[in-house]
């Protein structure tokens, strides 16, 4: 009976260039039953964790040292174009919520971040993973 109960944990890749942020998002992810199966601290590393782990879902920040977080989804999308991303950043201007879109993402979440807003985007991630689509 338990095992019909339990899911599949959703596989996550966190990527974010604060430990603080990364520490929260391990913690309200896994309060809504997903795995952090890898973190990075910027796009250099997110590339390098998502061909390595191959995670369901990737948390991306876009203001991040070394590579920022749009040219690390770029890239990430050359390696698996169907990858799910979604966008959790202080910093959504027209312009890169628009370049995001245009890369695929459809789930965006403004910091600070809370265990509502992040139940919240899994949801909609959920139902884009069954084909259903909102609005």
């Amino acid at each position: 009976m338990i095992s019909d109960q339990r899911e599949k944990l959703i596989t996550v890749l966190v990527v974010d260039d604060s430990g603080t942020i990364r520490s929260q998002l391990r913690n309200f992810l896994q309060e809504c039953g997903c795995k952090v199966i890898a973190e990075a601290k910027n796009g250099i590393e997110a590339i390098d964790q998502y061909v390595r782990n191959k995670p369901e879902i990737v948390t991306l920040d876009l203001v991040m040292p070394v590579l920022d977080g749009l040219s690390a989804l770029s890239e990430i999308r050359r390696y698996d174009p169907k990858a799910k991303v979604m966008v959790i950043t202080s910093s959504l201007s027209k312009k890169n919520r628009s370049e995001a879109e245009e890369l695929g993402v459809e789930i965006f979440v403004e910091k600070p971040i809370s265990l509502e807003k992040i139940q919240q985007a899994l949801s909609e991630i959920k139902r884009f993973k069954k084909g259903i689509k909102y609005g």
